[in-house]
C-alpha cells in the first residue's frame, strides 16, 4: 500500500501496526479507512481515491456518516 500511495504521488506515508489488530488509515489526523468498521483491507480503487482527494471512498463515507469526518 505504502509504495501505491507513493506512486500517486503522496510524499510521507507512515505505516504502524494498531495495539488490537485494527488496520485504520488516516491523513492530518482525519480517518479515511478502518478495516474494522469496513469488515476487509481496502481496495485499490479504494486508496487511490485518499491518494487523489485526501477524503475518504464514497463506501467508507457511508458506513461512518456522510459529510462526517470523525
Amino acid at each position: 500500500m505504502r509504495v501505491r500511495l507513493q506512486q500517486q504521488g503522496v510524499g510521507d506515508v507512515t505505516m504502524a501496526p494498531g495495539t488490537s489488530g485494527q488496520f485504520d488509515v488516516t491523513a492530518d489526523g482525519a480517518l479515511l479507512y478502518s478495516k474494522h468498521l469496513m469488515g476487509r483491507f481496502p481496495m485499490d480503487r479504494e486508496i487511490d481515491h485518499w491518494a487523489r482527494t485526501g477524503e475518504p471512498e464514497a463506501a467508507f463515507a457511508k458506513v461512518i456518516g456522510a459529510g462526517r469526518r470523525p
